[in-house]
């Protein structure tokens, strides 16, 4: 017999601000940032598997990044293995 187990959706929020160095275009550093968020994102939104602080770091640590400033989340997300962690939303900005 198959056992059929709905999944829990942990839903999360992430606000961050980075800082970017004097001389690169901050929109295109602020993209590219962004853009490897979403990957890692997309990368955690598995049954079981961890969102980890140190993985959003490194996503957002992108060349011409000087500072990430994480607000939220303040911990790893770590769910069981009969959930999955989701941000709807990740409110990435640059520094003023």
């Amino acid at each position: 017999a198959v056992d059929v187990v709905a999944v829990t959706v942990v839903p999360f929020a992430l606000e961050a601000t980075i800082e970017v160095l004097s001389g690169p275009d901050p929109s295109v550093v602020l993209a590219t940032a962004q853009a490897q968020l979403s990957a890692y994102l997309d990368e955690c939104n598995t049954i079981g598997h961890a969102v980890r602080l140190s993985g959003i770091y490194a996503a957002l640590h992108r060349p011409g990044v000087s500072k990430v400033n994480l607000v939220a989340p303040i911990a790893d997300i770590e769910p069981t293995v009969l959930q999955t962690a989701f941000c709807a939303s990740p409110d990435v900005t640059l520094a003023i």
